[in-house]
C-alpha cells in the first residue's frame, strides 16, 4: 500500500517534483553518473534521467489503468453474454476464451523466438563475410 501511495504521489506530482526539463538537451553533461545536479545521472543526450522517469511514470500508469479497465469490461461483457445462454453455450464460450488465451501466448512466444533468431543471425553477419573472403 505504501508503494502504491508513493506511485500516486509521483504520478500526480511528477512535473512539480522533477528537478529539470525532461526534454532539455545538454550535450556537455551527457552520460554523467549520479550527482547532486542529476540524482540518476544523464542519458546520451544529456537529459536528466530522474525527470524523464517522473514524467514517464504518468504515461505508464495511464496505460496500465486503461488496459485493466478494458480487460475488465471485456471480461464482464463476455461473462454476461455467456450467462444469457444455456449451459452448453456457456461451455462453448469458455472454450473460445481458453483458445484466445493460448493463442495470445503463442503469438508472444513466436515473436520472442523470431526476435532472438533475428538478433543471432545479425550477429553472425560479420563472421559470414569473413568465411566468404577466406575459403
Amino acid at each position: 500500500m505504501i508503494v502504491l501511495a508513493g506511485l500516486m504521489v509521483v504520478v500526480v506530482g511528477g512535473p512539480q517534483l522533477a528537478p529539470a526539463d525532461p526534454l532539455a538537451i545538454d550535450p556537455i553533461n551527457r552520460l554523467q553518473g549520479p550527482s547532486r545536479a542529476h540524482l540518476f545521472g544523464t542519458d546520451h543526450l544529456g537529459r536528466d534521467l530522474l525527470s524523464r522517469i517522473l514524467y514517464g511514470a504518468r504515461y505508464s500508469v495511464a496505460v496500465g489503468v486503461t488496459a485493466i479497465a478494458v480487460g475488465g469490461v471485456v471480461g464482464w461483457l463476455v461473462g454476461k453474454i455467456s450467462e444469457w445462454f444455456t449451459s452448453d453455450n456457456h461451455k462453448t464460450v469458455k472454450e473460445i476464451a481458453r483458445h484466445a488465451q493460448t493463442g495470445a501466448a503463442t503469438v508472444i512466444i513466436v515473436a520472442g523466438v523470431y526476435s532472438t533468431i533475428y538478433r543471432f543471425t545479425q550477429g553472425l553477419g560479420a563472421a559470414t563475410h569473413l568465411s566468404d573472403e577466406f575459403p
